[in-house]
């Protein structure tokens, strides 16, 4: 199979719209309403202090499920959390939290 057998324009058109603007879009979203704020550096602070603490709690959850799942677990899974999930036993009473992290998700992503 060739690699960039088209050239990069198809790679580019591709990943442009899709790729670039997926975890940057809102928070393009939400620097348009800094200027209306009564103390824009605050909420600059804000912001800034959400921004990377989000970034930490991602990294911190990728990390988690690279050495519950290992790399090829990861890589061979489309929904690597649920995959941890399945692996929680606690003493053989906590088990089963598939219902749980998915309501959790859903009400989050809601809440987004």
């Amino acid at each position: 199979m060739p690699v960039l057998e088209n050239g990069w324009g198809p790679v580019f058109t591709t990943a442009f719209p899709d790729r670039v603007f997926f975890p940057y879009g809102e928070l393009i979203c939400f620097t348009v309403i800094l200027p209306y704020l009564t103390k824009p550096v605050d909420g600059m602070k804000l912001g800034m202090a959400a921004t990377i603490l989000s970034g930490l709690i991602l990294t911190m959850n990728i990390v988690l499920e690279i050495s519950v799942l290992g790399v090829n677990g990861l890589s061979n899974t489309v929904f690597p959390l649920l995959d941890m999930v399945e692996k929680v036993n606690i003493g053989g009473f906590i088990q089963k939290q598939d219902a749980l992290t998915m309501a959790v998700l859903i009400i989050g992503d809601f809440f987004r």
